[in-house]
């Protein structure tokens, strides 16, 4: 049984390691999230994603994972949330970001996958990150700061985001070390603690934001993405095409 398990887990490695190998384009890409940020439930909260793509030989590769945390793992290095730090239960984060860029282009929005990564890393990040979600109807706005930069995600009255216009960030912070932050003094809540995120001052921050979005010329996703919230829990559900410009 044992020399089963360890074929099986070596032949989903191997796999695993052809599909990131490979230089095409992804063709879709499906997406499902849940996070809550009333309560700490890492077993329920998931990130999960599907992306196909043809490969040189016209055969369709397709890879399929549902993440979680890993629930050995209640720390991880700071900054290194968005990286292949083992947070997430399949380790697959990094596996995704080829479905967001093309050719040194992103083709999805990079707060969206930002967004997504909370559901594979430690609570503390949620609340010393100071996620929330204001909502009205079904219209979502998102905040967030992370890393040096404080970020916003919207939706539609609709509850859809629309890929192209989504989302805006600001670098608010300076991080002396990585494991520390520094909030700008212009955008600091008055007499506020600087080394804390949460004393940002998002009525300084929102006027001066940029808006972003995928920056390839060539190819872009096209499908729906719906976000919604409900009792403290964030649900974002996505069905994509990559097409042309």
């Amino acid at each position: 049984m044992k020399k089963q398990i360890l074929l099986v887990v070596g032949l989903a490695l191997t796999a695993a390691a052809v599909f990131a190998q490979s230089q095409t384009k992804p063709t879709k890409l499906s997406f499902e999230y849940r996070y809550n940020l009333a309560v700490d439930e890492p077993e329920k909260n998931f990130f999960s994603w599907t992306l196909e793509r043809t490969g040189a030989n016209g055969a369709v590769e397709k890879r399929s994972v549902k993440d979680t945390l890993d629930p050995a793992r209640t720390t991880v290095p700071a900054g290194k949330v968005d990286t292949q730090t083992g947070a997430s239960a399949f380790g697959t984060t990094t596996q995704f970001a080829e479905a967001i860029n093309l050719n040194g282009k992103t083709i999805f929005p990079t707060a969206l996958r930002a967004l997504m990564l909370y559901a594979v890393a430690p609570r503390t990040y949620a609340v010393n990150e100071d996620l929330r979600v204001e909502q009205q109807g079904k219209k979502l706005t998102i905040y967030w700061s992370h890393n040096a930069s404080s970020n916003m995600l919207w939706t539609n009255d609709k509850g859809e985001i629309e890929l192209d216009n989504c989302m805006a960030s600001l670098v608010t912070c300076d991080r002396p070390t990585p494991e520390t932050v520094k909030v700008k003094p212009e955008y600091l809540k008055e007499g506020a603690d600087d080394t804390t995120r949460t004393s940002i001052d998002w009525a300084k921050v929102i006027p001066a934001m940029n808006k972003g979005g995928p920056t390839s010329t060539d190819f872009k996703y096209v499908g729906k993405v719906t976000a919604a919230y409900k009792n403290g829990i964030l649900t974002i559900k996505g069905n994509l095409t990559l097409q042309p410009k």
